[in-house]
């Protein structure tokens, strides 16, 4: 299988979101609030796979993009 690649970027966000995701951190099963971003956007980019109006399946994405990790799809 080949290396994940990723790819880094810079997101513009209001400070109070960031205040309020430092402040529930603890009570989260996150280690950082850069991993709690990660895995929501992943989670809403999933989401609009299942509502796309081409109908593609999370899984035939999740395979395309070597997303299968990502979105939790395990090799039948």
């Amino acid at each position: 299988m080949s290396e994940k690649k990723y790819v880094e970027v810079t997101v513009n966000v209001p400070e109070g979101i960031m205040q309020f995701l430092n402040d529930i951190m603890p009570s989260t099963n996150y280690d950082s609030v850069q991993e709690y971003l990660e895995d929501a956007i992943i989670s809403k980019v999933e989401a609009d796979i299942d509502g796309d109006m081409f109908n593609p399946t999370v899984k035939a994405v999740a395979e395309r993009h070597n997303l299968k990790e990502e979105f939790d799809i395990k090799d039948s």
